[in-house]
């Protein structure tokens, strides 16, 4: 009787904790608006869309003005037009940089950079996945977003020297994104690798 007593006990234990470990798939709840992480990177296409997302922050206004800002309106290649009253245009062009200046701001080049290092890190494993996805194809893209990351602390080390410099993709609020600055020659030798590695490969 005893030993009946304890065999129904281990069952019905083994039966609770079977049934509580099926509770998580079953009460797991996705987002109907949204692609979760383990549903994406499955597909060509999501590659496509991700270097797609790279290149259209790089043509957003707030990288595009800048590069100008940045570059030609800092040369003699663009005057100032004398009706236009614009005093940080101004600070700029008497190189009164403080930190207040709008265009003293790099997060577009970081969102753009940190969007090739997501396509660098994922997009090889998307050929075990998608027989779609091939070697050429992934050289292609990874040429690309070399280029393009490469293209990107150009325009930052021209404009202010000293910048952070990173490889690693950020995609999650609980990573650490804190990065020491670098001087512009180790910068600018990552970069001169990155290019011809993309220039072997596209």
């Amino acid at each position: 009787m005893k030993v009946n007593n304890i065999f129904s006990k281990v069952v019905l234990g083994a039966c609770a904790v079977l049934t509580l470990g099926s509770c998580n798939d079953f009460l797991t709840i996705y987002p109907t608006d949204k692609t979760v992480a383990e549903d994406f990177w499955k597909k060509k296409e999501d590659v496509d869309q991700m270097v797609t997302g790279a290149y259209a922050a790089m043509i957003d206004y707030n990288v595009t003005e800048r590069c100008i800002v940045w570059g030609a309106l800092r040369s003699d290649e663009l005057v100032k037009r004398n009706g236009l009253s614009n005093n940080t245009i101004d600070n700029v062009l008497a190189m009164n940089l403080l930190p207040s200046n709008g265009y003293n701001t790099w997060s577009g080049f970081y969102n753009v950079i940190n969007r090739c290092n997501i396509v660098l890190n994922h997009a090889a494993g998307v050929m075990d996945e998608d027989p779609e996805f091939t070697q050429g194809d992934y050289d292609a893209v990874r040429g690309q977003m070399l280029a393009l990351r490469s293209l990107c602390y150009f325009y930052l080390v021209r404009a202010f020297r000293d910048v952070p410099y990173t490889t690693q993709s950020y995609e999650d609020d609980d990573q650490q994104m804190q990065v020491a600055q670098m001087c512009p020659d180790s910068v600018l030798t990552f970069c001169i690798k990155d290019l011809k590695e993309a220039e072997k490969i596209v």
